[in-house]
């Protein structure tokens, strides 16, 4: 009978670890949300999906603007406080079957499934915008932060999934240097600019 109850302990105990190194491999132990590694394995198979069904999927790539005063200003406890804010506020944004990451530091990445149309992702667009610009008290500071958003649309932008991230990416960029607390769509080809 020991025997028994010993070898059910250990079985719980080694599925508890296996769940344990899952969260570590998939998540982003700070945020809770999709870690780098899992975020690329949602791309390629939704990307294969929508290759299939003919679907558009949208990518954004989000940076925010501003972060590294808070962090120098009132420490990294702060700014991991403004992070997992930041964070929770993006999640609500979205819906569950979009795939929300933090890629590291102030960086995170959203894949946008279903895509009806160019309008729909920059209505999008605009709320995650609204959403994270909402002042963060963190203890008795109030936290003023905007966020720079690139984005790409599959297969508009472009059809292989390395070149849909660098034109989110350098979208993102467009975004920053453009004035910040924005985004910026690139369709591929020599489209123009389109700025929020």
């Amino acid at each position: 009978r020991r025997a028994l109850v010993r070898s059910i302990t250990y079985g719980r105990e080694r599925k508890r670890s296996e769940q344990r190194l899952i969260q570590l491999a998939h998540y982003d132990q700070l945020t809770g949300l999709a870690n780098r590694s899992s975020f690329f394995e949602h791309m390629t198979r939704i990307a294969s999906r929508a290759r299939r069904m003919r679907q558009r999927v949208g990518v954004m790539m989000l940076d925010l603007d501003g972060f590294k005063p808070v962090n120098d200003t009132l420490g990294h406890e702060a700014g991991d406080i403004l992070l997992q804010e930041v964070s929770h506020r993006m999640r609500q944004v979205f819906r569950e079957y979009d795939v929300v990451a933090r890629l590291g530091g102030d960086e995170f990445a959203i894949l946008v499934c279903e895509v009806e149309s160019v309008d729909q992702i920059s209505a999008v667009a605009r709320r995650l915008l609204s959403a994270v610009s909402e002042p963060v008290w963190i203890g008795d500071n109030c936290v003023e932060i905007t966020a720079s958003v690139g984005i790409a649309v599959f297969p508009d932008s472009a059809e292989s999934i390395t070149d849909l991230l660098k034109v989110a990416d350098n979208a993102m960029y467009t975004a920053k240097r453009a004035g910040k607390n924005q985004f910026h769509m690139q369709l591929g080809g020599e489209a123009p600019p389109r700025l929020s």
